[in-house]
């Protein structure tokens, strides 16, 4: 599910993008989405590898493995959302 979401979000924001590039191309919030973006993306990707993510739902985690995936949950939280008010604010610059 996420990853058809993000697909859809990154087909239509291209497209979007692509109707008034040379509008956008000095746009300070469009320079902090991308890099936004690619820290989510990295983020998940990582995540994917932890062993306490693999493991979640079959054992009880340790302090530490919670703690692990708390702040790669902190760190999607606030990527994202950071992605999300970049985006709305493009349009107000």
């Amino acid at each position: 599910v996420g990853m058809t979401g993000f697909a859809i979000a990154a087909v239509t924001g291209a497209a979007m993008l692509a109707t008034k590039a040379t509008a956008y191309v000095d746009n300070p919030f469009l320079l902090v989405k991308f890099p936004v973006i690619a820290l989510g993306l990295v983020n998940v990707s990582a995540l994917n590898f932890t062993r306490a993510w693999r493991e979640l739902g079959t054992r009880e985690l340790s302090r530490a493995e919670r703690r692990q995936l708390a702040v790669f949950g902190g760190v999607s939280l606030a990527s994202w959302l950071t992605a999300i008010t970049c985006g709305r604010m493009i349009a107000f610059w």
